[in-house]
């Protein structure tokens, strides 16, 4: 018997995504993940443009984290390595296209004085609404897992401190409650082979760093997003 409330182990997902059009794709993804966000997340969200924003971000830097990944197993395989344990293409591809479907590139405007991202708020007040709520309840998910949780904190060392027993150990309770968190648990297994670049480890840890920085100084981020 497999898990609903994870989208990668609902058989009618694939079975759509063989025939559905892209449009179609996407409106079953967003009812689907939406679905499953209210069942793990039943109270309703009414985030502030703010929060919209650093929602879509972690969105965005998700999907980043899945090109990441699959440059990193294309070195891999162009040295002849084998990918056992590691994520699949065709995973790492779907995980994307799921969180595509929760931000848009135009909601992000490249800051001329350094090297973030400022907000273009009519993309993102104009943004669909339901998708909207779903993109804050992924946040709010990973939020109280690298925050709120009683171990958030060790997490939080281990990712500062390069602890890389006990980041493995918990990896997976970064994700709890997301619905494609099978999509994204064998990226822990990059730090584990020994022939993944020392640089392409780091690409590793560099995102987690920013991923918790984020949820970290969340007060600060929207108090600089309001003067914007």
């Amino acid at each position: 018997m497999f898990d609903k409330s994870f989208i990668f182990d609902d058989p009618l997902f694939y079975s759509f995504k063989r025939f559905c059009s892209d449009r179609k794709m996407e409106n079953l993804t967003d009812v689907l993940v939406s679905q499953m966000l209210n069942s793990f997340d039943p109270a309703p969200v009414y985030p502030t443009q703010e929060q919209k924003f650093l929602a879509f971000l972690i969105c965005k830097n998700l999907s980043d984290l899945c090109e990441t990944g699959r440059a990193i197993l294309h070195d891999i395989e162009l040295r002849g390595h084998p990918l056992k344990n590691l994520p699949e293409y065709s995973t790492i591809s779907l995980c994307k296209q799921i969180l595509d479907v929760f931000y848009s590139n135009n909601m992000f405007i490249k800051d001329p004085y350094g090297d973030g991202n400022r907000p273009n708020w009519s993309a993102i007040n104009s943004f669909d609404n339901g998708k909207s709520s779903s993109a804050y309840k992924i946040y709010r998910a990973i939020r109280n897992n690298v925050v709120e949780k009683p171990d958030a904190g060790k997490i939080q060392d281990a990712v500062r401190d390069r602890n890389r027993e006990y980041f493995l150990e918990n990896y997976d309770k970064i994700f709890a409650d997301i619905p494609f968190r099978e999509g994204l648990a064998r990226f822990k297994n990059f730090l584990v082979v020994d022939y993944v670049k020392k640089e392409h480890l780091e690409y590793v840890w560099d995102f987690f760093d920013s991923l918790l920085d984020i949820f970290i100084h969340e007060s600060e981020n929207i108090e600089d997003l309001k003067s914007m």
